[in-house]
């Protein structure tokens, strides 16, 4: 019963997921970016950050308190939960991807962006990671072919400084 939650957006999947976890969970999010060029029948998919998402993920599961022990004493490498969040990172896009050519006439040439959560989440009746995914776009198409990444500085204060 998803009651109240609104499931095509990233945060009503997510709060839904939460309610019906049996343990902690850790997320992260993943741009990905759908290009088809001018004349070519087949399209390609541009996953940016995927090692670090990955790698995100498990530090931040591996660092809840009350699972770490659980999960390292199971699947210590994570290796069966990474390859199965590629599993559904792939599956994810070729579905987005089977709609996108569904639309058809104003994809070529063009750049579709999709956001996909991926959520890993300890399951202690089953005493395993589970890995569930969710795929979200506004359903827009920059006007730009020539899409530039964002450029952050970051600045972090000492706290005895500020004593």
């Amino acid at each position: 019963h998803t009651g109240s939650y609104d499931l095509s957006s990233p945060r009503g999947w997510l709060e839904y997921q939460e309610n019906i976890c049996s343990g902690p969970g850790a997320y992260t999010v993943i741009r990905c970016d759908f290009r088809k060029e001018e004349g070519r029948s087949e399209g390609h998919w541009m996953i940016h950050g995927q090692d670090f998402h990955f790698s995100r993920l498990r530090s931040s599961l591996l660092s809840l308190e009350t699972s770490a022990k659980a999960i390292c004493d199971i699947d210590v490498d994570l290796s069966p939960t990474i390859k199965r969040t590629e599993t559904i990172l792939q599956s994810l896009l070729k579905e987005t991807e089977r709609i996108i050519a569904r639309v058809g006439e104003g994809v070529q040439g063009r750049s579709f962006l999709v956001m996909v959560t991926l959520l890993w989440c300890y399951e202690s009746k089953i005493d395993t990671v589970c890995v569930k995914g969710h795929a979200f776009t506004n359903g827009k198409m920059p006007s730009s072919n020539n899409i530039q990444p964002l450029k952050v500085a970051l600045a972090i204060a000492d706290k005895d400084q500020n004593s």
